[in-house]
C-alpha cells in the first residue's frame, strides 16, 4: 500500500495512485454544491467500511462470511453495490463502471483504464483514507495516525466500530476554524480540501498550546521553552495510516 507524499496531498492536486485509477482531491465547495454533505458521509462511511464493521451493522453471523473480503460483500447487493459504485466515481477521477463479467469495477479517465477489484481494493481504500483524513482499520495493532483527527476517530469507533465524536465532525472542525483562523471566513473557506482542513485543524491545536506555554515563559512560570515548536515536522517518524 502506497504512502502519498504530503507534499502532492497538501497541494489539492488530483493524485494518480498506483496505475489503478486517480484520487480526487474534493474540497469543501464540492461537498457544499455538488455532492451533498448527508451523501459525503454516506460516501466516507462506504469506502471506510471493514468486516467488522459490516458485521456490526447487519448482525450477519461471522462465520459466514468466511473468505470473504469486504469488497465482495459490496458487490454482492444491487442497491449496496450502486451506492458504493456512487461513492467511488465522487472520490475516482473519470468513470468508474461495473464489469459483471469481472466482478469488478473499470475505470477511465482519459486514455488510462484501470480496474478495482477484491485484489486491489483495500489498497485504494487506503489511499482514499489518506486524501480524504478517514481512518481505515488494519490488522496491524501497533497503530500510528496520520493526524489526531484519524486517531480519535479510530478510537472513537474502537475495535468494532460505534459511534464518532461530533466534536470531530466536519461541519464542527469548519466552525471552529473559522472562529479561531482569522484568515478564513464563512466566505472563502470552502476553497480548502478535505485533507488541507484537517492539517490546518492539527496545525490550530498545536498552536494553542504554543502560545500559552510562550506566555508562561515569558512570565517566568516556566523554566523552558521551545521556541522552534511551532515550526517543526508534526508527521515526523510517524507510519501512516
Amino acid at each position: 500500500m502506497r504512502e502519498i507524499d504530503r507534499f502532492d496531498l497538501l497541494s489539492g492536486i488530483n493524485i494518480p495512485y498506483d496505475g489503478i485509477c486517480t484520487l480526487r482531491s474534493l474540497t469543501l465547495n464540492d461537498i457544499r454544491r455538488k455532492i451533498g454533505y448527508s451523501n459525503y458521509n454516506l460516501y466516507v462511511s462506504l469506502l471506510s467500511l471493514d468486516i467488522d464493521k459490516y458485521i456490526k451493522i447487519t448482525g450477519v453471523d461471522r462465520d459466514l462470511l468466511k473468505d470473504l473480503c469486504i469488497f465482495d460483500l459490496m458487490i454482492s447487493n444491487e442497491k449496496l453495490r450502486y451506492d458504493f459504485q456512487t461513492a467511488l466515481s465522487t472520490f475516482i477521477l473519470g468513470k468508474v463502471n461495473f464489469m459483471e463479467s469481472i466482478q469488478a469495477f473499470e475505470v477511465v479517465c482519459g486514455k488510462n483504464v484501470g480496474t478495482i477489484d477484491r485484489s486491489n481494493f483495500e489498497n485504494v481504500q487506503y489511499g482514499l483514507s489518506q486524501i480524504n483524513c478517514f481512518p481505515v482499520k488494519k490488522q496491524n495493532k501497533n497503530l500510528k495516525f496520520r493526524n489526531e483527527y484519524a486517531r480519535k476517530l479510530y478510537e472513537e469507533c474502537g475495535e468494532d466500530g460505534g459511534a464518532v465524536d461530533l466534536n470531530m465532525s466536519l461541519q464542527n472542525i469548519i466552525a471552529s476554524i473559522v472562529a479561531y483562523q482569522s484568515s478564513y471566513t464563512y466566505e472563502n473557506v470552502w476553497s480548502l480540501t478535505i485533507y488541507q482542513l484537517y492539517d490546518l485543524f492539527i496545525r490550530l491545536n498545536y498552536k494553542i498550546p504554543f502560545t500559552m506555554g510562550g506566555i508562561a515563559w515569558a512570565n517566568g512560570n516556566a523554566n523552558e521553552f521551545d521556541f522552534n515548536a511551532w515550526y517543526k515536522d508534526i508527521y515526523e517518524n510517524e507510519k501512516e495510516i
